[in-house]
């Protein structure tokens, strides 16, 4: 199984450094030849300057806006409702309110005399990065954790003969920031004050060398073991002990980490290569053939997953939780038109359930934050959730130009039904995520407008982040009535709704409300060139034929409103939309490229989505994986939707059926799953050889029933029933 990360060369940029982290702590190691740099992350650090940001009273906007775009003006239309609902942030000229995630500093540990890097590491099923160099020409050997069950960051540096190392602390020059660093023979201490908040690193240093504290540092002599145990505190007067790593401290956190990451696995077997990752990416990008490299890649999504979940309260963000940067691109912050929710279209398939409850948690403190802005804003009452937020979690609109948008919510909807459907955990649909649909549900109960044929409307609407000409010159997103993409996601929180209450045994009235409402939602179209109609009319002209976001598309991944059983004609047209955006130069980022990959593995075109998924690591990785955004900007989404779109070729599960080997490359000529999960919380685990089932286990769910799909080596298909837990060996 491929599971280092290797090199022989330093980093060159911060983002071909290794990631660690807990969940709640973070850090990229730069090991370099005389010094390894530690780039601390808390994942709640913000400046606390808009943690009670609120909205105007603007709802008396809504009727001007609306009755603009039901005229066609959608230039006045688009132009109003931005200024009234979007916020300052965005294309305004105005500081957005949303804050930057911050970094906490970077720790060195520099050693002193003439060094060489000889090798650095990330073992990816056990969470340890390790270094090797040769100081003074002795092997000094350095290996550090965020340890998952201790939640702290651990270091430990060791050589046969005697070593010198100066230990400091340092962080960029913020002018927003007021800073102190004190210490000690015990270590060090960092504090950091925001103008709202603020924190603390703390760091303590175990060796049998001798200590020199100086004001810039602490200077350890003569030693053969240096061990740092360190914290970061997002509440400062807040304490921790700090313990001293020892050898069974390491032990425990990859014993654990290795444990939660062995419950799926994904394999491609083929030649092995013995060579550092960033020589074999090269290699790779030339046009060679390297399966564990792309085994690699689909495992490595899953690591950092773990690592941005194990400890943490707080769900990825754009960079997951590693940013050294105090004004990053896109300030680091939750996007949640596609960015958040395709970090987490793997987890429960995984078995990552842990890992999305994050996110749930997150959408209800967005509920409970909601307050009164949905009713300043639209007049609504419920739950509404904007295009951006941060870690305060508070829901105003923040993005003139993009941010006229209600259907982030719904959006997030889907991962909370899907954290019931793949456990089957009652008391958390009843007590957590039903009340959430119903919030969300009742914001659209109000925000709906019937027209004069009965039709519930969504008004205004947007399909992120497309516009079209005859919208004017106005901003790059255009407002309509109702959006293809808006409709969809309607149309699936209503059904969440309607089949929680049903499971629950409540709200009869509410179930006829909201099937009566999903019945008169407008129909999605298609239009006369074959593609599905991405507005509310057929004929407009994009203003970016090859737009980065599949929106229309959702229908047909992530949701399965469109399958050829189901809706075939809306299905075809899907294809013909997503191979138009293709022809025009679409998918211009890893995040993009790995959504056009997610879809050609739904509708099995194996050839196009290896052709997709394969541009992942071609042109939108670097030299240690993370997924890049032109011009060269790190982006998490992008590792977590190729990972997705790889499982989605060979494992995939819709219309209560499971598909296997349904987008499955001809250069995947042999591999093995292992505990694939479905809704039914069933597991499945089965392997294959050019192109055939060979082998095919089930353990059953809480759904005691499972049908499986015929595909090359199970031509008949097969249901199976029984008790949950029972094992039956179908293969």
């Amino acid at each position: 199984m491929e599971r280092y990360l290797t090199y022989c060369t330093e980093p060159n940029a911060w983002f071909e450094g290794l990631p660690i982290g807990s969940g709640r702590l973070a850090a990229m190691v730069l090991s370099y030849a005389d010094c390894d740099k530690l780039s601390l992350n808390n994942e709640f650090l913000y400046t606390g300057e808009y943690r009670d940001r609120t909205v105007e009273d603007v709802a008396h906007f809504l009727p001007y806006v609306r009755d603009y775009l039901k005229k066609g003006d959608y230039f006045r239309g688009t132009m109003l409702a931005n200024t009234a609902f979007a916020g300052l942030g965005g294309i305004s000229g105005f500081p957005s309110r949303v804050e930057a995630y911050q970094p906490a500093g970077d720790l060195y540990l520099e050693f002193i005399g003439e060094s060489a890097l000889l090798s650095r590491e990330l073992d990816i099923t056990t969470g340890l990065c390790t270094a090797k160099r040769r100081v003074q020409g002795a092997e000094v050997s350095a290996r550090m954790i965020c340890h998952c069950e201790q939640d702290l960051i651990f270091y430990e540096a060791t050589a046969k003969n005697p070593f010198s190392v100066k230990v400091n602390y340092r962080r960029v020059a913020d002018e927003k920031a007021k800073t102190e660093t004190i210490y000690n023979q015990e270590g060090l201490e960092f504090t950091c004050s925001f103008v709202g908040s603020g924190f603390r690193t703390l760091a303590r240093v175990f060796t049998d060398g001798k200590k020199a504290v100086g004001d810039d540092g602490i200077l350890v002599e003569n030693a053969t073991y240096l061990r740092i145990a360190a914290d970061i505190l997002a509440e400062p007067d807040t304490e921790k002990p700090l313990p001293e790593p020892e050898e069974q401290t390491f032990q425990t956190h990859c014993d654990a980490f290795k444990e939660k990451m062995g419950g799926f696995s994904f394999r491609l077997f083929g030649e092995e290569l013995k060579l550092p990752t960033d020589q074999r990416l090269q290699r790779y990008c030339a046009g060679e053939e390297d399966l564990g490299l792309e085994e690699l890649y689909c495992t490595y999504a899953r690591y950092l997953l773990l690592s941005c979940s194990l400890c943490g309260k707080y769900p990825a963000n754009l960079q997951g939780k590693w940013n050294d940067n105090i004004n990053p691109p896109w300030k680091c912050d939750y996007h949640n038109n596609i960015n958040l929710q395709m970090c987490y279209w793997f987890a429960e398939k995984c078995g990552m359930g842990e890992c999305a409850k994050l996110l749930s948690d997150f959408a209800l403190k967005l509920q409970k934050n909601s307050g009164d802005i949905p009713k300043k804003l639209f007049g609504c009452r419920g739950t509404f959730i904007p295009l951006q937020t941060d870690g305060w979690a508070i829901p105003t609109p923040e993005s003139f130009g993009w941010g006229v948008w209600v259907g982030a919510a719904a959006w997030i909807a889907q991962h909370l039904w899907w954290h019931y459907c793949y456990s089957g955990d009652v008391t958390y649909l009843r007590e957590e995520a039903y009340g959430f649909f119903k919030s969300t549900a009742l914001f659209f109960e109000d925000f709906l407008e019937e027209d004069e044929h009965g039709i519930f409307q969504i008004i205004p609407s947007q399909s992120p982040e497309n516009g079209f000409q005859e919208g004017g010159q106005g901003p790059e997103v255009t407002l309509c009535v109702s959006s293809s993409f808006d409709v969809q996601l309607v149309q699936d929180l209503l059904t969440y709704c309607i089949e929680s209450a049903k499971i629950l045994g409540v709200d009869e009235d509410k179930q006829e409300l909201w099937k009566d409402i999903k019945n008169r939602l407008p129909k999605p179209q298609v239009a006369s060139d074959g593609r599905i109609v991405e507005w509310d009319k057929d004929g407009y002209t994009e203003n970016q034929p090859g737009h980065r976001h599949l929106s229309p598309l959702y229908g047909i991944f992530p949701s399965e409103l469109f399958t050829p059983e189901k809706n075939p004609k809306l299905y075809d047209a899907c294809i013909k939309s997503l191979d138009y955006r293709m022809s025009h130069e679409g998918g211009p980022s890893g995040w993009s490229r790995a959504w056009c990959a997610n879809v050609y593995a739904r509708v099995k075109n194996a050839e196009k989505f290896y052709q997709h998924f394969s541009i992942l690591l071609n042109d939108f990785s670097t030299k240690s994986l993370l997924d890049l955004h032109p011009p060269g900007v790190f982006q998490i989404d992008g590792n977590m939707g190729g990972a997705s779109a790889a499982i989605e070729a060979v494992a995939t599960y819709y219309d209560e059926k499971v598909y296997l080997l349904g987008a499955l490359p001809e250069h995947w000529r042999q591999g093995e799953v292992k505990g694939f999960c479905t809704p039914g919380g069933h597991k499945i685990s089965f392997a294959w050889k050019d192109g055939k089932l060979t082998t095919l286990a089930v353990e059953l769910g809480y759904g005691e029933t499972i049908e499986i799909a015929p595909c090359q080596g199970l031509k008949a298909g097969i249901k199976l029933s029984g008790k949950a837990g029972e094992k039956v060996n179908v293969l």
